[in-house]
């Protein structure tokens, strides 16, 4: 019990899951299934239709991406610890939309379709719940195509590490968020070429909006904000 319980309490964490009943999360936990993956290693690939089970990272990070006509690979979006990848497949029982490969060491916590669509039919306000955080998602996911259609660089760039400083729960000015992504990830990310990706965070440190340190990355939130906001006249 105490194993579910720690699962339940991971799952509150979720976005998708944040409006659903005790009872439902405890079903949930109780069909889960704990599964690693080292750096590198495949999750599933764009079409795959077996396994498929919904992921929630517990540690780790893992990129989301599709590979172009032209052979070119392009990143959807980096997941970390509290997110949740894969529902997409789990619900309408088609085929997975994109790649999903582990960046770093993952644990992941999976629930098979199987089970997850019993929960759903059995419980009505786990369903009602699930779309809206479904809801939730998909209003996010228009941000964040608004965002690389017509933001600047800049904006986009500042978007992320605000994102990350806020993560931190740390209220205070300057915080020192753990960034682990490569500039070419970074580029890659914010549909970008890295040269100008260098070019902003090398002034960025310059300005100490954002400076490497031993411990990770110091950022300033105000001035984060300020650029992802627009209102930077720097």
């Amino acid at each position: 019990m105490a194993q579910i319980a720690d699962v339940i309490a991971h799952l509150r964490q979720v976005d998708l899951f944040q409006n659903c009943e005790e009872d439902a999360l405890a079903r949930v936990a109780a069909a889960a299934k704990e599964r690693r993956f080292i750096p590198g290693q495949t999750i599933f690939l764009r079409g795959d239709d077996t396994d498929l089970a919904i992921f929630i990272v517990r540690s780790g990070r893992v990129r989301l991406s599709v590979n172009t006509v032209e052979g070119r690979e392009l990143t959807i979006r980096h997941v970390g610890a509290g997110a949740v990848f894969g529902e997409i497949s789990l619900i309408d029982d088609g085929p997975r939309t994109a790649d999903a490969t582990a960046m770093t060491n993952c644990a992941l916590t999976t629930v098979s379709r199987a089970q997850f669509q019993k929960i759903l039919l059995d419980d009505a306000g786990f369903a009602n719940a699930l779309l809206r955080g479904l809801c939730a998602r998909l209003r996010n996911t228009t941000e964040q195509l608004e965002a690389v259609a017509l933001m600047p660089l800049e904006q986009r760039l500042a978007r992320i590490f605000l994102h990350l400083a806020i993560a931190t729960n740390a209220d205070a000015r300057r915080v020192t968020i753990k960034f682990e992504m490569s500039q070419g990830e970074l580029a890659n990310l914010v549909a970008a070429s890295r040269p100008k990706v260098n070019q902003i965070l090398v002034a960025w440190d310059s300005a100490a909006v954002a400076s490497r340190t031993p411990h990770g990355l110091l950022v300033d939130v105000h001035a984060l904000q300020e650029i992802a906001d627009g209102r930077d006249n720097a």
